[in-house]
């Protein structure tokens, strides 16, 4: 939703109706971020607003807050964002508006996103205690922070200032009107989740311990690929040993009367198939060379320090073959000029795109041991994420068969 106006953009704007059944207008409060800026270093948001209160006196007081989103949002899988976008330190920048507003320091800190329980009182650089607060997470706790200004210069009273978390004891009558939009979501959740999102012909399956190439990574693969060129360019796209959580099954559930053998409803796929999916770990492209991709195949066969060696297959999309000797020493296992990307062979010098989960460019949560793509260049996020381009997939594929084996042959 852009401007109360429904786009039809995947993973931006949904332009679903409200439980009233009105067309969703938009959030009904603004968002402000003083440190989320773009590649000009420009503010994306408003970085602070103004409220005004009462001086007891008839006239009011203007109260500044400065917002800041944490500077690691974008180390975050869910949340990654290699281009077009930057966080600022979060201190400099409050500092910055802080003295736009009042021409001196901040009054109060509050904190968010780390689900810390923190009440307490911080000096300032002029020595002043001022209240430091996060209530915890979930709605666990709530914080209470008085502060009192003086009605002359509005300058906080610090002796005065009182902060509470106070716990949330569950006792308080519900709100009769959050109850009926909990209520109408829930059977909304049932609706959608009983709705047919594909068909397949057989079984989606994955390999015990991601131990061999499998049918459910195959189309995953594909997935990636097919999604990323949606919205950009890829070369080829790659699922990581670990991302599927569950297998896509051709029988029935006897204890959902929606299902029937070769359905697929959207519970069983779009939510909790892929790694991150219902959150979303967004799928990220970038630049890599071909000595890289020959790096990342290497990585299936890792030796650790006691001298075992495990293999987990990494599943490359269609378009993609290669060979290997499993006979040769770890690290040097994939045929030299085995790699052919539309059958072309890869040349070790040359540049290729590559798509895949955001959380494997960087090291926080990359997949153990597959370290390839952290250098990438020209990384760009697509809308889609994992579990989005999987469901969009085998949706618009249907009905789906699985897809064939050998895109990885051992040699005999």
């Amino acid at each position: 939703m852009e401007d109360g106006t429904c786009k039809g953009i995947p993973s931006i704007d949904l332009c679903f109706t409200d439980s009233t059944g009105r067309r969703f207008h938009g959030a009904d409060y603004d968002y402000y971020s003083a440190n989320l800026v773009d590649d000009r270093g420009k503010p994306v948001q408003q970085p602070y607003h103004v409220e005004y209160v009462s001086d007891g006196r008839g006239g009011t007081l203007p109260v500044g807050f400065v917002h800041a989103t944490t500077k690691l949002m974008s180390e975050e899988q869910m949340s990654y964002t290699p281009a077009g976008f930057d966080f600022l330190d979060e201190a400099d920048t409050i500092n910055k508006y802080a003295a736009i507003l009042r021409k001196q320091g901040v009054r109060a800190i509050v904190t968010g996103h780390w689900h810390a329980l923190v009440n307490c009182m911080l000096p300032d650089p002029a020595g002043n205690a001022r209240p430091v607060v996060e209530a915890a997470n979930h709605g666990r706790l709530f914080n209470e922070i008085n502060l009192q200004l003086d009605p002359r210069t509005g300058e906080v009273l610090r002796d005065r200032t009182t902060s509470v978390n106070h716990v949330n004891t569950r006792d308080v009558a519900p709100d009769p009107s959050t109850l009926r939009i909990a209520e109408y979501w829930r059977q909304q959740l049932v609706l959608r989740g009983n709705t047919v999102a594909t068909r397949v012909t057989a079984p989606l399956t994955r390999s015990v311990g991601d131990s061999a190439e499998s049918t459910m990574y195959n189309a995953a693969a594909d997935a990636f690929l097919w999604a990323a060129n949606k919205d950009g360019k890829a070369d080829l796209a790659v699922a990581m040993p670990g991302v599927l959580r569950r297998d896509i099954s051709y029988a029935a559930d006897p204890a959902n009367p929606a299902d029937a053998p070769g359905r697929v409803l959207f519970s069983e796929l779009a939510l909790g198939t892929v790694y991150g999916s219902g959150i979303g770990v967004g799928l990220v492209r970038g630049n890599v060379s071909g000595a890289k991709l020959d790096e990342l195949l290497e990585s299936q066969w890792q030796r650790a320090a006691d001298g075992t060696e495990t293999y987990r297959q990494l599943a490359v999309s269609d378009n993609v073959r290669y060979t290997y000797d499993p006979t040769r020493p770890v690290g040097d296992r994939i045929a030299a000029g085995s790699i052919r990307i539309d059958r072309k062979p890869v040349k070790a010098t040359a540049t290729y795109r590559i798509a895949t989960l955001a959380n494997n460019f960087f090291a926080k949560n990359a997949t153990p041991g597959f370290t390839a793509l952290f250098g990438a260049t020209k990384q760009d996020r697509s809308a889609y994420n994992g579990g989005d381009a999987l469901w969009r997939y085998l949706e618009k594929k249907s009905p789906m068969s699985p897809p064939t084996l050998g895109r990885a042959q051992p040699l005999s």
